[in-house]
């Protein structure tokens, strides 16, 4: 996570450099790129913030799911809580800044990494970790 963290920093200070030197009609898209990974950054760490206070109230959330499964991935352990809080597929769409056909895929795989059959409620499952 920090390696990424030092690595879009320097990404944004090239693309500051490099818009002082470019014509006029690239800066403002070197702005936006600037503004997407100060964005990217700024999630990353609301993610941060967001995973200790869920961790205060859920102790156990992350070791349970790690016992049922210990190749998940970050990404499920943050769709996992998010489910876990019932936000709807829309919710967790904008929450995640994915689009809400790809939250379903996620569920679906995260289903399958959990071995729960079609006929378990993944809310109701994870609620009860």
């Amino acid at each position: 996570m920090m390696q990424r963290n030092k690595m879009l920093t320097d990404i944004r200070e090239k693309l500051q450099g490099m818009s002082k030197k470019v014509k006029d009609e690239f800066v403002m898209d070197f702005k936006s790129m600037v503004r997407d990974i100060n964005k990217i950054q700024k999630t990353e760490k609301d993610w941060d913030l967001f995973k200790k206070y869920f961790e205060s109230v859920n102790k156990d959330f992350n070791k349970k799911l790690r016992e049922i499964n210990p190749a998940l991935s970050t990404g499920d352990y943050r769709l996992a809580a998010l489910i876990s809080l019932n936000l709807n597929i829309k919710e967790t769409a904008a929450v995640l800044n994915i689009t809400p056909n790809s939250v379903k895929l996620a569920r679906h795989r995260l289903r399958k990494k959990l071995q729960l059959d079609n006929s378990e409620d993944l809310y109701v499952f994870l609620s009860k970790l």
